[in-house]
């Protein structure tokens, strides 16, 4: 090669070293690479950011989802209370309204009516009056029961009674709650006594007996015995009623927990007696429970402890 060449090979080469557009395609090629190899090794750092990031997304959507079931919870809850609002004050209304009623009207009658009536159908009219104040008087005690029971404040006396007793009281309160007539009750059990509070022990009998009463059909029998069991005095109060659904045992001592006839009817109250009579008994530390078949009639168990002094 002639130095002509080689000089110019060299002016050629230092230019190419300086600013030659070959070679700086060349330099802004390998400055490229070396930036995306720049950004994927900082793609490579910042991959264990992004899983924690995206775990503990995850995490807060599991959080989200629990909290939104929780909330559809206390709506669901919400909504049956007041559910249960609703149909108690439908029940209390038609409670306090059908004895209001026949209160009203035969006060009326004895009103306008007093000189031309027979004493006989006066009477009757007077009856009629009293068992309705009763029915009533029962339902605001029950109500203010409830408020006694509700704030822990129910007043209990536990002493030595004589279960006897206490059965013959209860059947004399519920003939007075059915003037026109009772079914057959059927009533067998020892002289025992047992260590409870006698007046809140008849308002138990009282509630299962006008319970046994309302379901028992027509020339049937209801059966109140007792007896020793296991150190306790064990009431059993049996009706030849329609008997209870399953479904239905579990809810039948609670607060409202009213249970329909066969054909769909309801038996009335307002679904307090028996969430009452399960509060008493426990208050005298007993316990009430129902064995029932549906079709053969229940059985309504109450046991509180014996006194063998």
């Amino acid at each position: 090669m002639s130095s002509h060449d080689i000089s110019g090979l060299g002016l050629e080469l230092g230019a190419g070293s300086d600013q030659g557009p070959q070679d700086g395609k060349r330099g802004q090629t390998v400055i490229g690479a070396t930036s995306e190899i720049g950004t994927t090794v900082d793609q490579g750092q910042q991959a264990p950011g992004q899983t924690d990031r995206e775990q503990a997304l995850r995490g807060r959507i599991v959080y989200l989802e629990g909290e939104l079931a929780l909330m559809r919870e206390r709506l669901r809850l919400v909504e049956e209370t007041e559910r249960i609002q609703t149909d108690f004050a439908l029940a209390v209304s038609h409670e306090l309204r059908t004895p209001l009623t026949l209160i009203r009207g035969y006060v009326q009658q004895l009103l306008y009516r007093w000189t031309t009536s027979e004493e006989v159908r006066r009477r009757g009219m007077v009856e009629k009056i009293n068992v309705s104040s009763h029915r009533l008087a029962r339902l605001v005690d029950d109500m203010l029961l409830i408020t006694d029971v509700e704030r822990g404040a129910l007043p209990v006396v536990l002493k030595s009674v004589a279960l006897p007793d206490i059965v013959a009281s209860a059947l004399e309160e519920l003939r007075d709650r059915y003037p026109d007539g009772l079914p057959a009750i059927v009533i067998a059990g020892p002289p025992v006594w047992a260590i409870a509070d006698g007046f809140r022990l008849e308002q138990v009998l009282i509630s299962l007996l006008d319970n046994a009463v309302k379901h028992a059909p027509s020339a049937s029998t209801v059966m109140l015995v007792w007896g020793e069991e296991d150190g306790a005095v064990v009431v059993k109060i049996s009706d030849e009623g329609s008997g209870i659904d399953p479904a239905d045992i579990p809810r039948l001592f609670t607060r409202f927990g009213r249970l329909e006839r066969s054909l769909g009817q309801t038996n009335g109250g307002v679904g307090l007696g028996l969430y009452i009579a399960r509060r008493l008994v426990e208050a005298m530390n007993g316990r009430i429970w129902v064995d029932s078949v549906r079709g053969s009639g229940s059985t309504f168990s109450v046991a509180v402890p014996i006194d063998n002094n």
